[in-house]
């Protein structure tokens, strides 16, 4: 079960959840089998015989192997290795490999060339490289997506065959940047694949996005016993979820929510995939019909709350309103359109997922296999761990990947993801890296706004204003990737241009990166030797470590050797945590911000949230609003106290809890990390000051508080121009 949390300023939520009686298969967890098969001192070549049998022929003095399941359709090519081809490799492989297991899966296709002949001929090599590239352009003999003539998706089907290793292996050579999987402009470059690489990373949304629109591809998945299905991506999803804040505008105009809500009024059961943040993936079905929400739900009754799906609910049920107030909607099978108010009902009430990170992957399977009423193939958790390795094979094979046969052989793609060829680049993490020793000049037409070539004013409001017009003006994806603040001590942070413009986005919540780069400014300013009193300021690696909001059944017991490190002083700075009379613990969840400030001489909490507490709220004590959250908190911080200070026999939890009248209060969600990081600069021990909770005057006075930070490792990447305007704000 989570731990329970508060959802600010939404009205009370009352959900009627039905649990069905059911018996699901659970499977048990295994890992794919890896062997290597082919090494130096051996010739592989492709070879078609007159039986329409395709096969890989390894081949050495001593002994012949035959690699590879044979095709029995004359159509079907199978792909072999580049550099093979290419170089024409000789391939070794040991004299006996014995029998061959169902998936192998190669480490490398990088085989070292140690005889190969080069032609001068340039044209030669130019087709030899288009031929190996159409190897790779294969036609799908996959049967996932399930096909209209497969009767029923068996083991075989999750697993990888030799050929679709070859490609994988392929894939895995690209560069990070370039993008491999385009269907139906669910974008996946190859780092965005490394999540289907790799067993013990959650699926991105854009990789499940991906395979939706692949199953929306199969017409027979579109009419199913329930009656006509419409699968939504996790993209829409998302908006939904967003547009359940009743804060959030609505506008037809730049969304396309009456196209949307036709669709979903046409079909009897709307599939949505939901996301409980950075947590867990399950699947909702609108079941239009019996005006009733059917969750599956991996974990089976493990979570308990919905509250995730009622907002998203509540964001649908707005763009149902307002697209009736553009035209007549159809409602000939939809008779309530307050889905909101529809009873949720579990439909798997047994645990079917046994590992942490595979709930996407069963959340797709059921999307692919959910008829309305029952699942109309057996999957288990074996056949979801093999499926993770075979849906790179699968989306790069998909008739709707747009990028397949566009693919550069070269892989002439520089370190910032520009490319000679056709490729598109996407926006990607960068990777943390060292400042340069030469200053990045501004380049031409990063912004339609045009720096001033000397500043002359000494007016602070127009020069933040010239700041924030420049820097909202760069739409330039390569620029914006450059990192401009950074600092590797206690432990590495890097800010993007990219995070620095989102500070200004007015529909955008605090970063934890910048927060944390903050609260780094804060408690590493050389005025704190100056106070006789010593505080101790946290940063959001407490959440991060103790990963709350998780269900405390699905995470690891917290490592109080780490948390007991957040008590330690920071760089430079010179006390005892024992020595504090207060510690400053911020507390994130969903993007909210509190303040918890532990008084060690008093024993008191003091709970500062700029959230007002919800009406609906009963208890004796606004404290009590926060109860598990203290709770939490208490455990954690006194395992990390004890081990932290030897002499600490108190406990946490039993102190007195104080939620003060004269913290400054907003209705602006997005807006309680920024007011918590001033909380954190101004608190004085006592009380809070006068605080203003204008969200532009307050992202953009935390905008240039950040590009101040003297102690900035990347200093240099920010452009001269730049660097004197904020010299001169005072």
């Amino acid at each position: 079960m989570f731990d329970t949390f508060n959802l600010m300023g939404t009205d009370q939520i009352t959900m009627d959840i039905v649990v069905e009686e059911g018996n699901v298969d659970v499977g048990n967890t295994a890992e794919p089998s890896y062997e290597v098969v082919a090494r130096s001192g051996c010739s592989a070549q492709l070879s078609t015989k007159d039986t329409d049998e395709h096969e890989l022929a390894i081949e050495s003095e001593d002994s012949k192997v035959s690699v590879g399941n044979a095709a029995k359709q004359s159509h079907d090519v199978v792909g072999v290795g580049i550099d093979c081809i290419f170089n024409h490799a000789k391939v070794s492989t040991e004299a006996d490999l014995g029998p061959q297991p169902d998936v192998i899966h190669l480490t490398s296709l990088n085989v070292p060339n140690e005889s190969s002949q080069i032609s001068s001929d340039a044209d030669m090599v130019e087709q030899n490289k288009q031929d190996a590239l159409d190897t790779l352009i294969r036609i799908s003999q996959h049967k996932k997506p399930k096909k209209l003539n497969v009767a029923r998706v068996v083991s075989e089907d999750y697993k990888c065959t030799p050929e679709d290793v070859q490609l994988i292996e392929y894939i895995k050579t690209l560069p990070g940047k370039q993008v491999v999987v385009d269907i139906d402009s669910a974008w996946l470059n190859r780092n965005d694949m490394e999540c289907l690489f790799h067993g013990d990373i959650q699926l991105s949304g854009e990789a499940l996005s991906a395979y939706i629109h692949c199953i929306r591809d199969e017409e027979h998945l579109l009419h199913r016993e329930g009656g006509k299905v419409f699968l939504e991506n996790t993209f829409i999803s998302s908006l939904l979820k967003r547009d359940g804040d009743p804060k959030m505008l609505l506008n037809c105009k730049e969304d396309t929510i009456e196209q949307r809500v036709d669709n979903y009024l046409q079909s009897d059961m709307v599939f949505i995939p939901m996301n409980i943040e950075n947590f867990h993936w399950y699947l909702a079905v609108l079941n239009a019909k019996k005006s009733e929400v059917h969750v599956l739900d991996s974990m089976g009754q493990q979570i308990t709350d919905r509250r995730d799906l009622y907002i998203t609910l509540k964001g649908l049920e707005r763009q149902i309103k307002l697209a009736a107030e553009h035209k007549e909607l159809y409602q000939g099978k939809w008779s309530n359109l307050d889905v909101a108010s529809w009873p949720v009902i579990e439909k798997i009430t047994t645990q079917m997922q046994t590992d942490g990170v595979s709930c996407g992957l069963w959340m797709i399977n059921y999307m692919e296999y959910w008829t309305g009423s029952s699942l109309s193939d057996n999957v288990t958790q074996d056949d979801i761990t093999m499926f993770r390795f075979k849906l790179p094979a699968i989306l790069w094979d998909s008739r709707l990947n747009t990028k397949k046969g566009h693919q550069n052989l070269d892989h002439n793609v520089d370190e910032d993801g520009q490319s000679s060829s056709d490729v598109q680049i996407i926006d990607t993490p960068c990777e943390l890296s060292k400042s340069s020793n030469t200053s990045h000049q501004i380049e031409p037409y990063i912004s339609p706004y045009v720096l001033p070539a000397k500043v002359t004013s000494t007016n602070t409001q127009e020069l933040m204003f010239v700041l924030c017009t420049y820097i909202m003006g760069i739409d330039n994806a390569k620029y914006l990737k450059k990192h401009w603040i950074q600092s590797t001590k206690p432990y590495p942070i890097s800010l993007s241009l990219q995070k620095l413009k989102d500070i200004l986005d007015v529909n955008k919540s605090m970063d934890t990166d910048c927060f944390n780069m903050a609260v780094r400014m804060i408690a590493c300013n050389d005025a704190l030797f100056l106070l006789e009193d010593k505080y101790h300021y946290m940063d959001l690696q407490f959440c991060s470590i103790t990963k709350f909001g998780r269900d405390p059944r699905l995470r690891a017991k917290p490592d109080i050797n780490m948390l007991a490190k957040l008590l330690e002083c920071w760089p430079d700075m010179e006390y005892d945590v024992s020595d504090c009379k207060q510690i400053l613990l911020p507390f994130s969840f969903m993007g909210h911000f509190t303040l918890y400030v532990l008084n060690m001489d008093t024993r008191s909490i003091y709970i500062m949230d700029s959230m007002p507490i919800p009406s609906w709220f009963k208890g004796d004590h606004p404290s009590m609003h926060y109860i598990h959250n203290i709770h939490y908190i208490a455990n954690n911080m006194n395992a990390a106290m004890e081990l932290a200070n030897p002499t600490w026999k108190d406990d946490i939890y039993m102190w007195r809890r104080i939620v003060p009248t004269w913290v400054p209060r907003t209705l602006n969600w997005d807006l309680s990390g920024f007011l918590v990081i001033n909380f954190m600069h101004d608190w004085n021990g006592i009380r809070l000051p006068c605080i203003c909770t204008n969200g532009n005057d307050l992202r953009t006075k935390f905008l240039v508080e950040l590009l101040k930070y003297k102690d900035n490792e990347s200093k240099d990447n920010i452009p001269e121009e730049i660097q004197e305007i904020i010299r001169h704000i005072r």
